[in-house]
């Protein structure tokens, strides 16, 4: 009979070498191994550093098309005031007394609430125009400054090429009567600006400031955000908007063009915490993003588009609960706001075939919704207008608008009858 015994594995040194061959090879693959994992686990800080993709995965949100009627809001009594300027901005501290600048680095007061308006005397410096404006009562206010873009800059609205300013800055606290101009330690490059206190403000164009004295002093605070911001590589931290609050507290809009991140901070920027991700208009934006408080601390973005998709706007809502609906219109939103009662205030305009080829055939609009979003009606409609751009709140019953050609609007609200 053949003998099918291996000679190597009968022989007992036979079989030590083989165990130690065996136990040599393991002890390589898992040294191996291990090496490996060192490598990953080293690499990773490097790829969460270049890869900022937060945590929370984008929202879904619950798509709502809002429903444009054609009656009037009857609730809502409209009336032109006098045209003191092409107006730019306008704000209200108090009923009666407000401020607007306008496109000629003028600055107009009124104590009648509109009637008339009275020239204040503010020394704008040659190179340099109104960016906006900012008060916090009839007598304690701001100015912030741009350089004056070229034909192509402003066309393009590419902020980063603006030559930056110091001084940007100016302040009264007698009613506009005297400025004092605030020289920073760096230049800058402000589009807008928030006081929310006497002591505390934010501004921000290319970057975000944050200011605890009257605007002396103003704090960077945009490196921090901009580990949340959504878009794959950080080369840039671009955003749309702030929310300033009160006492440190901020929401920021971050973006990559069609996805926002919604950071909020409590410590003035030091530290985000990112609420939301959202999906944004997927055609891009007329304006840059607008963030505004709602009742019962929720969140609304106001974004539209004029692209040669179409024209539309929307209006997302981030509740409590940090869910998301979307409303979208057949009109641009340029502006809105949110009153009590889950009643809403829109701006914009819209065209007859709702196409970018008729952008001059547009029509300045307000819209009205009792609904929270739904149902919508027209409290002005002008086809002399082309766009509604402002809305200012001063009480829940009295609304301010400015248009183009310097319109300026007063709204009165009467108690509204709901929609059925």
């Amino acid at each position: 009979m053949m003998n099918c015994t291996n000679p190597i594995l009968s022989n007992p040194k036979g079989k030590l070498v083989i165990e130690r061959f065996i136990l040599l090879g393991c002890f390589s693959i898992c040294v191996v191994a291990i090496l490996l994992s060192c490598r990953v686990s080293e690499s990773k800080p490097l790829q969460v550093q270049r890869i900022a993709l937060p945590t929370p995965s984008i929202q879904v949100a619950t798509e709502i098309d809002g429903v444009l009627h054609k009656r009037k809001a009857v609730h809502w009594t409209v009336t032109e005031t006098s045209r003191p300027c092409e107006a730019r901005s306008l704000i209200f501290p108090t009923k009666g007394i407000g401020y607007v600048s306008d496109n000629r680095n003028r600055l107009f007061k009124t104590i009648n609430g509109g009637k008339s308006w009275t020239r204040v005397g503010i020394a704008i410096p040659d190179g340099a125009e109104i960016s906006n404006i900012s008060f916090v009562s009839p007598e304690q206010g701001w100015v912030s400054l741009i350089s004056s873009p070229s034909e192509e800059e402003r066309s393009h609205k590419q902020l980063d090429r603006y030559p930056p300013l110091n001084p940007w800055l100016w302040q009264t606290k007698d009613g506009g009567t005297s400025w004092q101009r605030v020289i920073t330690e760096h230049p800058m490059i402000i589009r807008e600006i928030q006081f929310v206190t006497e002591q505390e403000g934010w501004a921000w164009g290319t970057r975000i400031y944050h200011t605890r004295d009257q605007g002396q002093h103003w704090e960077d605070i945009l490196d921090g955000l901009c580990r949340l911001a959504p878009h794959q590589y950080l080369d840039d931290c671009p955003f749309y908007s702030v929310l300033g609050e009160v006492n440190g507290q901020a929401v920021v809009l971050t973006n990559d063009l069609l996805v926002g991140g919604v950071g909020i901070t409590d410590d003035v920027g030091k530290n985000w915490q990112l609420r939301s991700i959202l999906k944004l208009n997927p055609f891009g934006y007329t304006e840059p993003v607008k963030i505004k408080r709602g009742t019962n601390q929720s969140l609304w973005f106001v974004t539209s588009t004029d692209s040669k998709e179409g024209m539309g706007g929307q209006l997302i809502h981030i509740g409590q609960d940090n869910s998301v609906h979307n409303y979208r219109f057949g009109v641009v939103i340029t502006d809105a706001i949110f009153l009590p009662g889950n009643q809403i205030l829109a701006s914009g305009y819209h065209s007859p075939t709702n196409r970018i080829e008729d952008f001059e055939k547009r029509i300045g609009i307000i819209l009205n919704s009792l609904d929270g979003g739904v149902n919508w009606d027209f409290v002005y409609n002008n086809k002399k207008v082309k766009s509604i751009n402002v809305l200012q709140v001063t009480t829940e019953n009295e609304v301010w608008a400015i248009g183009e050609k310097g319109l300026i609007l007063k709204l009165v609200q009467n108690k509204p009858e709901r929609n059925s």
